[in-house]
């Protein structure tokens, strides 16, 4: 399942990624079985190494990817110009 948390509201985001571990169990084993991923620098291949890994011990993982919309921001000084966004 995937799910796309976005939007200003850090705070709800936030909880909502906490809720998303706790259905891991105990603590331990959502610590064991969550991965943060900087999306600034995220590779497809680190994103798809994060999914495919096997939960350890428990019926499931969470993946968390931060920041990923940023890449998609115009490149400082091009805001409004019509240029492409950095990729």
């Amino acid at each position: 399942m995937i799910w796309l948390l976005h939007g200003e509201d850090e705070l709800t985001r936030s909880e909502e990624v906490a809720r998303h571990k706790e259905s891991l169990g105990d603590p331990v084993s959502a610590s064991l079985n969550t991965t943060v991923l900087d999306g600034r620098t995220l590779t497809h291949s680190d994103l798809v190494g994060a999914c495919e890994a096997m939960p350890f011990m428990a019926a499931k993982r969470v993946v968390v990817v931060e920041d990923f919309w940023s890449r998609f921001e115009p490149a400082e000084g091009t805001r409004g110009k019509g240029k492409a966004a950095r990729l």
